[in-house]
């Protein structure tokens, strides 16, 4: 058995709410009517999935994706098409800002099903900043800082373990040119991302860095 029911709230925005339940009984003969050599082997599946968003006002959006499963061959067994879509299905809260220049989001990803390897993020705060002109200059800048708490748990029985909390931040700054027929657009940027915790206790809090530089060139040649 099971309910499906999709819902719509006047200030909290819509959603969909799937279950599905079975007491799965594997008989031990070929027949149902033949004797059976051994007892029935008796077992409970499930699937709950809830889904809502909501869109708080024009800047401002929220997304809830919850999803259970009682064991990793249930959406395979069971809903074939959903698991060839996505075999493993996240849960997660996103909520996300677009401000006056940039976006601003926050993202709780935890692991419900035990059954699975997963690093968990609770939570991840970003913002994004998309390429801005600096004051009419030509220059562009674009730039994404990301703070991250993260938690690496194997699937069970084992309870194994990795903490970090990482911050990094990737930037770029370009100037955009048109020469001749040729688009061109050198740049130089880096990225620097920090770890309070690594795999080798001696570098804890270590820093590790990238620097970049180069240029994009592009023309379009068409006919109408």
């Amino acid at each position: 058995w099971g309910i499906d029911l999709d819902y719509k709230t006047p200030k909290t925005g819509e959603g969909q709410i799937r279950t599905y339940y079975m007491n799965e009984r594997n008989i031990t003969s070929d027949h149902f009517y033949e004797e059976r050599p051994s007892p029935t082997i008796e077992k409970e599946r499930f699937g709950v999935e809830w889904r809502h968003k909501w869109e708080i006002d024009t800047r401002t959006d929220a997304i809830l994706q919850y999803v259970k499963l009682s064991d990793s061959r249930f959406l395979k067994d069971y809903f074939e098409r959903e698991f060839e879509e996505d075999s493993s299905p996240q849960t997660f809260f996103l909520w996300t800002r677009a401000l006056p220049l940039g976006i601003l989001s926050f993202e709780t990803d935890a692991r419900v099903n035990r059954f699975e390897s997963k690093v968990e993020r609770l939570p991840e705060i970003s913002y994004n900043l998309s390429n801005q002109e600096l004051w009419g200059t030509g220059l562009f800048f674009r730039d994404v800082t990301t703070y991250s708490n993260l938690t690496s748990k194997l699937p069970s029985p084992s309870e194994d373990r990795s903490k970090t909390m990482r911050v990094d931040s990737d930037n770029e700054l370009s100037y955009p040119m048109k020469v001749g027929f040729i688009e061109m657009r050198p740049f130089v940027g880096g990225r620097n991302t920090y770890y309070s915790r690594t795999g080798n206790p001696e570098q804890n809090g270590a820093v590790r860095g990238i620097f970049r530089t180069g240029a994009n060139l592009s023309t379009k040649f068409y006919r109408v």
